[in-house]
């Protein structure tokens, strides 16, 4: 199972941020993200939640788990026809 310092690279990617982007939306330097991804130290509480305001997800960081809807979700996509999945995300790509 990956590490908390992984799946803060892992989280840190998927919102596609450089780690000075998401140190300056943590309120933290970039050599002080840089070692939390090395797994040389953890975010505290203030991190935690700053990273949170930035579309991180916190629960995955910790536990290693998806919330139990995400996982659902992500379960049932990959069941669906490649046809409909593609479909979903169209959808999902559209904005209101």
């Amino acid at each position: 199972m990956p590490t908390i310092a992984a799946r803060l690279k892992t989280e840190r990617k998927r919102l596609n941020l450089t780690q000075a982007a998401m140190a300056s939306l943590c309120g933290i330097s970039r050599e002080v993200w840089c070692r939390y991804e090395q797994g040389n130290g953890l975010p505290g509480a203030d991190v935690l939640q700053a990273f949170l305001k930035a579309g991180g997800n916190v629960h995955f960081v910790l536990s290693g788990d998806f919330p139990v809807e995400e996982a659902l979700l992500l379960e049932r996509f990959r069941a669906c026809p490649k046809l409909l999945q593609d479909a979903i995300l169209r959808a999902l790509k559209t904005e209101h």
